[in-house]
């Protein structure tokens, strides 16, 4: 599953911590995040594209979790 988040500065600071928080709570409460089950990966993008977390790029759910609390916004404009 890839993940694709809003990074630019259309997105409030806040508005991007409560992004991260809904996907953590979506994620937990709906699959099963170790490895050999569902591989997740975040890209997020601002005025360039970046890959913080590539699909299956985690040893554990704690750690998964972890790396999408500290993706940090990019600001930028939307640049699809």
């Amino acid at each position: 599953m890839l993940l694709i988040l809003d990074s630019s500065s259309s997105v409030r600071v806040v508005d991007y911590r409560i992004m991260k928080d809904f996907i953590k709570n979506f994620l937990t409460s709906h699959f099963n995040l170790q490895r050999n089950y569902v591989r997740v990966g975040v890209m997020k993008y601002g005025d360039k594209v970046e890959i913080p977390i590539s699909l299956g790029d985690y040893d554990s759910q704690t750690e998964l979790l972890s790396r999408i609390s500290e993706t940090r916004r990019m600001r930028g404009e939307a640049n699809l």
